[in-house]
């Protein structure tokens, strides 16, 4: 019968193998840029004899570094394996950073103070939103709401289009209801960034 802990020591040494492994190997993970969503495919093709669930502890390792959270409050851009742009760092992701960042005793050098917070949350809630409409509907409906989310930038419209996003039945009932939603603009206005 195995000593208590041994194995949970093990796992964790495997886990700490593998993610120096990929450092070595990839050089957008040793320099700690910000990863794209889905890296963990990436990696599994690369790895292809390690459980999936190995590489996700490395990369939950990583990505809880200091170096790397300071590299998503630092970098506009998210990378693939090969370190080509592939996506921006959302406003929501940096906040998380912040927080876990100040949680490590104030190491957020380089946070920018000036943020709006409520501006992180509404961010985050297109985030989310976007997720989930990728996960009911599709990647594709998800790519043509992201415009029209952007639009809604007030919390309250942005919460009512999340739970309204529950009852429609397919992406095409989905992208109309935010085209309802989203105000006209006004003639001379400036837009949003």
């Amino acid at each position: 019968m195995p000593r208590p802990g041994v194995s949970d020591r093990s796992k964790e040494n495997s886990a700490e193998r593998l993610l120096e492994d990929m450092r070595q190997r990839f050089p957008v993970i040793a320099d700690f840029l910000p990863l794209i969503s889905g890296i963990e495919e990436e990696l599994g093709r690369h790895y292809p004899d390690v459980p999936n669930w190995r590489i996700i502890a490395a990369l939950r390792r990583h990505v809880h570094d200091v170096r790397y959270l300071k590299a998503i409050l630092g970098h506009e851009q998210r990378h693939n394996l090969l370190g080509d742009p592939a996506g921006e760092v959302a406003a929501g992701e940096r906040a998380f950073a912040r927080e876990s960042l100040s949680q490590y005793g104030g190491a957020a050098e380089g946070a920018d103070a000036a943020t709006d917070p409520l501006a992180d949350i509404k961010h985050g809630q297109r985030l989310m939103l976007g997720k989930l409409v990728a996960a009911r509907f599709g990647e594709d409906t998800a790519r043509a709401s992201r415009a029209l989310l952007n639009q809604l930038d007030h919390e309250d419209p942005l919460a009512e289009v999340g739970i309204a996003l529950l009852d429609c039945p397919d992406g095409d009932s989905w992208l109309q209801l935010l085209r309802e939603r989203v105000p006209t603009p006004v003639a001379g206005a400036e837009p949003r960034p």
